[in-house]
């Protein structure tokens, strides 16, 4: 598979085996993911847009903040095999926040066929040598023969807080999503989904039933 990055991009499994350094757990880089299927016209498969989110503390009294990070995709069947293997470096210049904090979203998008997937995530530091990981499952609809199927859920946010978004999804998605979900007062929340209607039936009206749940559980809308 292509990258975007450079050789250096592999070095999330360098001096193990690859599946071994996979699935080894590490806390150095902490992140959050968000990862949503959508259709593809004229396609089997579908559109995964992933995004990684980095919110990463900085020293006091650091002014700006220059690195490098790498955000390996990883994807395995149901039979464990690997389908997906990708790599994006994400080069960032910018100051840090207020809370001296730096936050910048990585998107990535790949294609896959309907079933499920374990996927696992790694972000290297390429200046640190620091790695994080995040594994999760997700199970891609058949959009094109289910009667009814909803794609994922994109979130965006309009906030005070500063936020760089690294590549695009701008031909899957008309919002720019992100991965953050604790939010500000005064921040406007977006979310984005898709209602697909597969087979060969005519169209027909849908109700979305929409309910948002608060930290403990509870409904707030």
């Amino acid at each position: 598979a292509s990258t975007d990055g450079v050789a250096a991009a592999a070095v999330p499994s360098q001096g193990l085996t690859g599946r071994l350094r996979d699935f080894m757990p590490s806390l150095d880089v902490t992140f959050n993911a968000a990862v949503m299927p959508f259709a593809q016209p004229g396609s089997t498969n579908a559109a995964i847009a992933i995004v990684a989110g980095m919110a990463e503390p900085v020293v006091f009294g650091i002014t700006r903040v220059v690195q490098r990070m790498d955000i390996r995709v990883l994807a395995y069947d149901e039979r464990g095999t690997t389908v997906i293997d990708v790599t994006r470096r994400a080069e960032i210049n910018v100051p840090p926040s207020a809370e001296n904090y730096v936050r910048y979203d990585v998107l990535n998008q790949i294609a896959l066929p309907p079933g499920h997937y374990n996927f696992r995530l790694v972000a290297h530091n390429a200046d640190t040598d620091k790695l994080g990981a995040i594994e999760f499952g997700i199970t891609v609809p058949d959009f094109g023969h289910d009667a009814i199927s909803l794609s994922g859920v994109a979130i965006s946010v309009a906030s005070a807080e500063p936020m760089v978004t690294i590549g695009s999804l701008a031909t899957i998605l008309p919002v720019a999503p992100t991965a953050v979900r604790k939010f500000l007062n005064g921040d406007r929340v977006t979310a984005f989904a898709r209602v697909y209607q597969g087979g060969d039936a005519p169209p027909s009206d849908a109700t979305l039933d929409v309910r948002i749940l608060d930290a403990r559980g509870e409904e707030v809308y």
